[in-house]
């Protein structure tokens, strides 16, 4: 009689641990299940931060460049030197950002490319031709000007909308995972 209890004493004991190392694993996957869909949010918001970002880079530049063109007055272009050497740093970490998407880091090769064009145009209008080329030609520079930062604004917002159907799927993800963590706690 007494071996039995001492057997089922050990396998209870026995099968408390395992238990006890069962809920430990579960517990372990789960929140590291959950801390990684965590960081693909935290992804998501910093790829559309750093998107918004270029386009506010795109769009100090532009309106700098047209309030030159309009007034004539070489202090409005300092937006333009500030902000110009800002874009292409933060187009490559936008690509570099999205490189474990295909589609998106098409779109960010894309977008880098768009913006190189469109700085060598500016480039090309403020720093190297004289200003009589400039103010001789305002309407056909103004619609070439339009075409590349046209580009650049449409990319950005593909990009941007691709990432916020992501960054959906990528919350209720993490949502769920959050509740199965909840459940775990709960548990054990």
């Amino acid at each position: 009689m007494k071996n039995t209890l001492k057997v089922r004493l050990y396998l209870g004991f026995a099968l408390a641990l395992i238990l006890v190392a069962a809920g430990g694993i579960f517990s372990h996957l789960t929140f590291t299940h959950q801390r990684s869909e965590g960081q693909w949010v935290e992804h998501s918001y910093e790829v559309i931060t750093t998107a918004q970002r270029l386009n506010r880079y795109v769009y100090e530049i532009e309106s700098s460049v047209v309030a030159y063109r309009n007034t004539r007055e070489k202090k409005f272009l300092d937006p333009y030197y500030e902000s110009k050497p800002r874009i292409l740093p933060v187009a490559e970490d936008l690509r570099k950002l999205v490189a474990d998407n295909t589609a998106q880091f098409r779109r960010a090769s894309k977008l880098e490319t768009g913006v190189i064009a469109l700085l060598n145009y500016w480039q090309e209008l403020y720093e190297v031709r004289d200003s009589s080329y400039l103010f001789g030609n305002q309407v056909v520079i103004t619609e070439e000007e339009q075409k590349y930062v046209d580009t650049v604004h449409n990319i950005i917002g593909e990009l941007v909308s691709e990432e916020r159907a992501l960054l959906v799927n990528r919350v209720a993800s993490n949502k769920s995972s959050m509740g199965r963590a909840m459940n775990t706690l709960v548990l054990n």
